[in-house]
């Protein structure tokens, strides 16, 4: 049997070519089988990552709309044991065969479908790959970066490494997830903009990457290929790293901020850059801190929310009288009790979100979060919220969990950030994998991952740098619009 793509080709005579024109007008004979829509490498489950397209066709490459005898698919040789599964028997319709559901059982390279029908020459598809998929307990998203740790504490990192802040000790950008440079084992890890940082089980803090603001919080500007210690005695009990500034709460209750401070997201009154964590000043202690784009938010023991920085979106949430800056910690409008409070956005538009002790989200700022595309400068309950028990920001999407661990995102659809299958806004919460249950979820610039409760690491939205995990950076001019699962390293 001569197999398409693997060995040569039958030769039908010049004469048939009139036979007919192929597109269903006229008698044409079918000669073999071509694979249309190619499988591509797949990841967890082995579950293909796009339907797979067979057509039958003439010697002249024109699709032969009358055959319908079933086209089969079949695995041909590889590295590894895989066995296929799924629909494998399909009958055409107009001479094209759609197989929607196929999968792999086994990890291993240079797979290729083979397709055959009847007496026709057989097709041979592109060689493609099965991953194991990345496993991790948490991940974050920096602004083209994204990092994880896995159940050891260990951490990896992949996407742009301009600055260094993937930490593996070079500035060459990473598609699969890559280990940090280093034996430290870490408990949390938050992403920046260029800049990534861990917190250890003894409560150390560790940065690296960018650093032209003193965002690592070693007290120099100069950036660090690997994790560097932040300088600070009292030992840290959160951790969370802004566009380009850092904010951490010390096992002594204290909120501490460093890094760029040219709007006052630092909150301690002045417009000084602090190469060290600096306390943030106001009036009323804060019980927690969050670090956004040009901004940072709180909470005080008694749940209602401050916030302070760059307000050009009104993401600050303390009214319709806008400031440019707001230098220390400033209360938000409306009188709620938060359990939660989260900065997000970027350059072209601010938020922030809670969570009041109710039970219910409000956001504010200026995005896609409650249904409009104006400014909120008041927090404003969000459409169709479904009870969230965390929620996180994006550059544009937000993401959130409910207590189950279902996943929703809504908002600015930039890159398929949101993960439903396209670039359009998304105005409420909409589930996303439905039928998985996660334990966290983080967004970058244009990208979102997140982590089932079985460990699986899935990543949409931007990949022109790698950051989507899969080897493939800049694959889709429009990045992935819906989740698709990590590859292992």
């Amino acid at each position: 049997m001569s197999v398409r793509g693997l060995g040569p080709r039958v030769t039908i005579a010049a004469g048939l070519l009139a036979a007919g024109c192929g597109d269903g007008t006229g008698p044409s004979t079918p000669t073999h089988l071509a694979f249309v829509v190619e499988p591509q490498s797949v990841g967890i489950e082995g579950v293909l990552a796009r339907d797979v397209v067979v057509v039958v066709r003439d010697a002249a490459e024109r699709t032969v709309w009358s055959w319908t005898d079933t086209i089969e698919v079949s695995l041909g040789a590889g590295s590894g044991a895989a066995t296929l599964q799924g629909t494998t028997r399909v009958a055409p319709v107009s001479g094209t065969a759609v197989f929607t559901d196929l999968s792999l059982e086994g990890v291993g390279t240079d797979y290729r479908l083979v397709a055959t029908s009847g007496a026709l020459e057989a097709a041979a598809s592109e060689p493609f790959t099965v991953h194991d998929v990345f496993t991790a307990t948490a991940v974050t998203g920096g602004f083209l970066h994204t990092c994880a740790l896995q159940a050891d504490g260990s951490a990896y990192c992949w996407g742009d490494n301009y600055s260094g802040q993937l930490g593996d000790g070079t500035q060459t950008d990473r598609s699969v997830p890559t280990p940090v440079a280093t034996t430290l084992r870490f408990t949390a890890i938050s992403a920046g903009a260029v800049h990534t940082c861990g917190l250890t089980s003894d409560g150390a803090a560790y940065c690296w990457g960018g650093n032209r603001s003193g965002e690592l919080g070693n007290g120099t500007t100069d950036s660090s290929l690997t994790p560097r210690r932040v300088e600070f005695a009292s030992p840290f009990v959160t951790l969370d790293a802004g566009f380009d500034h850092t904010c951490a709460m010390t096992a002594a209750g204290a909120a501490v901020c460093w890094g760029a401070n040219w709007g006052g997201q630092l909150g301690d009154g002045t417009d000084t850059d602090r190469l060290v964590p600096t306390p943030v000043g106001g009036a009323v202690p804060l019980v927690s801190v969050d670090a956004g784009f040009y901004d940072s938010c709180g909470l005080a023991a008694d749940g209602s929310g401050y916030c302070w920085g760059y307000d050009y979106a009104y993401q600050l949430g303390d009214g319709p009288e806008q400031s440019d800056s707001v230098w220390v910690p400033t209360p938000v409008a409306g009188g709620h009790q938060f359990s939660a409070l989260i900065a997000g956005g970027g350059p072209c538009h601010g938020y922030t979100c809670g969570i009041t002790t109710a039970g219910e989200t409000y956001c504010w700022g200026k995005s896609t979060q409650s249904g409009v595309t104006s400014f909120l400068p008041e927090p404003a309950p969000i459409a169709g919220d479904p009870g969230f028990a965390t929620i996180v920001p994006g550059g544009g999407a937000i993401c959130g969990l409910d207590a189950d661990g279902a996943l929703y995102c809504w908002g600015d659809g930039i890159f398929g950030s949101v993960g439903v299958g396209s670039i359009y806004d998304v105005f409420t919460p909409t589930p996303i994998l439905p039928q998985l249950r996660f334990t966290s979820v983080a967004g970058g610039a244009g990208h979102t991952c997140a982590v089932t409760t079985g460990g699986a690491t899935y990543c949409w939205g931007d990949n022109g740098h790698g950051q989507l995990g899969r080897a493939t950076p800049g694959s889709s001019a429009s990045g992935w619009t819906a989740p698709l699962p990590v590859w292992a390293p």
